[in-house]
């Protein structure tokens, strides 16, 4: 079941995180975690098989834990399947675990966090549409005025349109800058 964290793990120990690549894989992989716990029969019957080839390669033999009438320092289940016991035990618990902690640190607000990082030059700058309001940081100004707004000291109605100008600003100044670079470059070479 930790297979399907792998993948995000790797992301945020990289380098260089792409934000927006790791919100796709982390919505993905709560996508997938849901799906197992709404069909956990299902899914636990492969890993108990998996789970069983290995004791036996092993020698071990897979048995219920003691059960008394009264336990209070473990999970005591009324089962004498060996199964269900570790599903009951181990696999679901282990589950809601894994689902209730990547949903705490990654609420939907941290998500649209990771979206702030699109306004930095390097992604932005090589944007080329001219139809401001469909652009994906227009998107992110909205938010950012919507969750930003009282923090700022101007009238509620005027944010949006300063944060619009102020970015559009920025974007023309780093797009010549950009521009002046290349030129440079190219100069300085001949």
């Amino acid at each position: 079941m930790l297979s399907y964290t792998l993948q995000l793990n790797k992301c945020f120990q990289k380098k260089s995180i792409d934000l927006h690549e790791a919100t796709n894989i982390m919505k993905d992989t709560l996508n997938i975690l849901s799906k197992c716990r709404e069909n956990v029969s299902s899914q636990f019957i492969d890993i108990y098989k998996l789970a069983e080839s290995m004791a036996k390669i092993q020698k071990v033999d897979l048995k219920i834990p003691r059960v008394c009438s009264r336990q209070t320092n473990r999970a005591n289940f009324p089962t004498n399947n060996v199964e269900e016991y570790y599903k009951f035990a181990i696999f679901i618990p282990l589950l809601d675990n894994v689902i209730n902690d990547l949903k705490a640190r990654f609420s939907q607000k941290t998500l649209e966090c990771f979206n702030l990082s699109y306004i930095l030059p390097t992604k932005f700058i090589n944007e080329n549409t001219t139809l401001y309001s469909l652009n994906k940081s227009d998107i992110i100004i909205k938010a950012l005025a919507d969750d930003f707004q009282a923090l700022l000291s101007h009238d509620k109605d005027m944010v949006l349109p300063l944060l619009r100008s102020k970015f559009r600003l920025w974007k023309q100044k780093w797009n010549r800058e950009q521009h002046f670079d290349k030129f440079y470059v190219r100069y300085r070479n001949t």
